[in-house]
């Protein structure tokens, strides 16, 4: 009967490794994108487990504003509003997961259009590598 029970037991903890492991997996963020505008910025990244993510942001690099969006998604996109034209603007994600583990990517660096730009560029292929919390 003990040699029936510790197999069940064995096979139970079995199963429930992939998830116990999951759980604790380091969350990187990746895929980072920014749509750039003269008076906006939308920031696109994404992440490998379900997170919610703060932008930090700012003239500096000691960001004056924040914006948190608190949707738990692997995908993330936010919008940053009533920016200046034609102005450096610095920024950082910062993820947080269920568990409440989180990582901070770098720094970046952009600079709105300029008022009169109809077409301003959009920053792809921005990477920060593997990054965790």
């Amino acid at each position: 009967m003990l040699k029936k029970l510790l197999i069940i037991v064995a096979l139970i903890s079995l199963c429930l490794l992939p998830w116990l492991v999951k759980a604790n997996e380091p969350i990187q963020i990746t895929m980072v994108k920014v749509a750039i505008r003269n008076d906006y910025f939308v920031v696109y990244w994404k992440t490998n487990v379900e997170s919610v993510g703060t932008i930090k942001y700012g003239i500096s690099k000691s960001f004056e504003s924040s914006i948190t969006d608190k949707t738990l998604t692997k995908v993330h996109e936010t919008t940053i509003a009533g920016v200046i034209p034609k102005k450096k603007y610095y920024f950082q994600l910062e993820v947080f997961d269920v568990n409440g583990v989180s990582a901070k990517s770098s720094i970046y660096q952009i600079e709105t259009a300029d008022e009169n730009d109809a077409d301003p560029p959009t920053i792809t292929n921005v990477s920060s590598g593997y990054v965790t919390g």
